[in-house]
């Protein structure tokens, strides 16, 4: 008895060897057929937004400044900046001969008070604080802070010198100050259409070849009646758009009240009133907005891109889908046969009309998609009840992704519902995926029955 059984041990160690065996050839089979380099995606719930870039007109409230005498002029403001009333804006040399009484004028005496020299050192300090967030652009800043100090006291001490009646050339009589007397931002640029209403407004002025985009910088040397600096009063501004019956359709824009649009310059995405405007046969973009506008103070013409509509669902990255073919056939065909839930179709052969059952990926309102494989290319399918005929022929491509639950790929069909440059958002009710299914994040160069773990 005992020998019988010392006689059956061996064959069981055989038959576990030869299991671990099989185990490790179907790993080392498994891994050479297995794809290097695949990165798995979680689906995750989120949204996109439908945009589209459009070429925009900007208007606002603006004045322009004109030259009263001819000269040089020399100004105390940075461009962009807000100025209030009563702040120094810019001097006018007209004779050119006000550097020399300056410099007359400032060996008479201190040039500076104690305050001035402290509001110097201030102006200094904070430039060199800043400097490693602001960078270079912080100096002309700065310039402008000690051009108006000095210029300030200069004015000053001249004004006390004229009424000392000290001999020799006036300053007053070769350089002249200007105050503001309205607020706003300050731009020292004109392009001449700073009265351009809306309802002048033209298709012509959306082509280049006919209007001017470039603003003139305002020069040094004026003569009398030269724009010297514009000033942008409101915060409020305006944007006109041309667009085309297509793109008003397309995203949904008739009855629009409110947009994203996306202010580069700002670094910022803001919301803005919206309305269509209809002049003969081409439809405008009216985009408002009430902030921001001293981002854009030098541009007359600006690209925006404007986001209409958002929509949520389950979101997948571009990256992650393909294009597989299928056989479109229309649902009336579909019915259920060998005494079961099986769906499939009628075949007309030889022998009268076979049931066969197809693999479908998919079903809409109307149609059934096939995967090729289930039934021959060529295949004539009846109507139940009925006499109409219908030829399997060519494939329709039909996007997806490829799932990978089970380490293998799968192609599941997918329906976009929207999309931007990164992610697609997909309905969740007529997807073949579910929330946290597990896809390829890069589908491209992969078939489905792939190994990737």
């Amino acid at each position: 008895m005992t020998n019988e059984k010392h006689a059956r041990k061996p064959w069981i160690i055989i038959l576990i060897f030869s299991a671990i065996i099989a185990y490790i050839i179907v790993v080392l089979i498994t891994s050479f057929f297995r794809k290097k380099g695949a990165v798995i995606y979680e689906i995750t719930k989120g949204s996109v937004s439908e945009s589209m870039v459009v070429s925009g007109i900007i208007l606002r409230d603006e004045k322009v400044f004109e030259a009263e005498e001819s000269g040089e002029i020399e100004y105390y403001q940075s461009s962009g900046s807000k100025v209030k009333v009563g702040d120094m804006i810019y001097s006018l040399d007209k004779t050119g001969e006000a550097a020399d009484i300056l410099r007359e004028y400032a060996g008479n005496g201190e040039p500076f008070s104690d305050e001035e020299k402290f509001q110097i050192r201030s102006l200094l300090s904070g430039f060199r604080s800043k400097y490693e967030t602001v960078g270079f652009e912080g100096l002309y800043e700065t310039k402008a802070g000690m051009s108006s100090i000095i210029l300030n006291s200069v004015n000053e001490l001249a004004s006390q010198n004229d009424k000392d009646g000290q001999n020799g050339d006036s300053i007053s009589d070769s350089i002249r100050f200007f105050n503001t007397d309205t607020a706003g931002y300050i731009v020292f640029s004109s392009d001449g259409y700073e009265g351009l209403k809306a309802d002048s407004i033209s298709d012509d002025m959306f082509d280049p070849d006919k209007y001017n985009k470039t603003s003139a910088g305002i020069k040094r040397s004026v003569e009398a009646g030269d724009p010297v600096y514009r000033l942008i009063t409101g915060d409020g501004w305006n944007i006109y758009c041309k667009l085309t019956s297509e793109q008003v359709e397309q995203y949904d824009l008739a009855d629009k009240k409110t947009v994203s649009v996306n202010l580069s310059k700002a670094g910022t995405v803001s919301k803005a009133n919206f309305e269509i405007i209809q002049k003969g046969d081409t439809p405008y973009a009216l985009i408002s907005l009430n902030k921001y506008v001293m981002n854009y103070a030098g541009d007359r013409y600006g690209d925006f891109e404007i986001s209409s509509s958002e929509n949520s669902g389950l979101q997948v990255p571009n990256s992650a889908i393909v294009t597989s073919g299928f056989y479109r056939i229309p649902r009336e065909y579909l019915t259920k046969g060998d005494n079961s839930d099986a769906e499939g179709f009628i075949i007309e052969d030889e022998n009268g009309a076979v049931f066969k059952k197809a693999d479908i990926e998919f079903k809409n309102t109307d149609h059934v998609f096939v995967k090729p494989e289930s039934i021959k290319e060529g295949s004539v399918l009846i109507m139940p009840d009925s006499d109409e005929r219908f030829k399997v022929s060519e494939t329709h491509p039909v996007k997806g992704v490829f799932l990978v639950n089970s380490g293998y790929t799968v192609f599941k069909a997918i329906d976009v519902i929207s999309e931007n440059n990164e992610y697609s958002v997909l309905n969740e009710d007529t997807s073949g995926v579910r929330l946290y299914d597990r896809i390829l994040l890069d589908a491209s160069g992969y078939k489905e029955g792939d190994v990737v773990y």
